[in-house]
């Protein structure tokens, strides 16, 4: 997922369309499966755990803006002011590159594991992102570039299954066919994944047997 300055900032009334953006062709089928409801409970999901970020460390500075508000919008930040309307949203600026390519991988697969199509309630992922994003932050490149590819393939996967309302996910296969990856690589890669508990693996035959085709794996949320 190549990383610009225009991402490096991004205000509340975007941060769900910005995160999705880096799954290119699999992005309007996913944003055309959520309803406005849940669209805006995962904006909303995702914009707290920027503040909470911001607030708890160095890797993401806040700012805020004036706008004319769209009629029915209420700013996460400003959500209690004025009676006629909130006519100020927060800006979240990333002061590290890396910070900021991980954020998409994060509010995509949040995405497509969580809701309907993973836990019952999006409400209990809340608990579980900045776990998920400390184990993902570990993930550097060079060092880890299978490790991330495969990953990003694994969502793209996960993507494909979201219009039909499945919660299974993907299997080996599938996620080789999107990574291209030859098979020891992509094999030390989800081991990689699974020591950082970023991912589990639901095993078709006997546990730890990585070479069966049919194995499923998910994002631990």
């Amino acid at each position: 997922m190549e990383i610009n300055e225009a991402t490096l900032e991004v205000n509340e009334t975007v941060v769900l369309r910005n995160a999705l953006r880096p799954l290119g062709s699999h992005r309007a089928s996913v944003v055309g499966a959520l309803t406005n409801e849940e669209a805006e409970a995962l904006r909303r999901l995702l914009t707290e755990f920027l503040l909470d970020v911001a607030k708890q460390g160095s890797l993401i500075e806040t700012s805020t803006v004036t706008l004319e508000t769209p009629p029915g919008f209420r700013s996460i930040l400003y959500r209690e002011e004025g009676v006629d309307g909130v006519n100020k949203i927060v800006v979240f600026r990333f002061r590290d590159a890396a910070a900021a390519a991980t954020f998409p991988l994060l509010g995509i697969l949040v995405t497509i594991f969580t809701g309907r199509w993973g836990l019952d309630a999006l409400p209990k992922a809340g608990a579980a992102l900045m776990t998920l994003w400390s184990n993902l932050l570990v993930l550097r490149r060079p060092k880890d570039a299978d490790a991330i590819d495969l990953l990003e393939a694994l969502a793209r996967a996960r993507a494909r299954m979201v219009p039909s309302g499945t919660k299974d996910s993907p299997t080996t296969a599938e996620i080789e066919a999107e990574a291209m990856m030859p098979r020891d690589r992509m094999n030390h890669a989800l081991a990689r994944l699974r020591t950082l508990r970023i991912i589990e693996a639901e095993w078709s035959a006997q546990a730890d047997d990585m070479e069966q085709p049919g194995n499923r794996w998910r994002v631990r949320l």
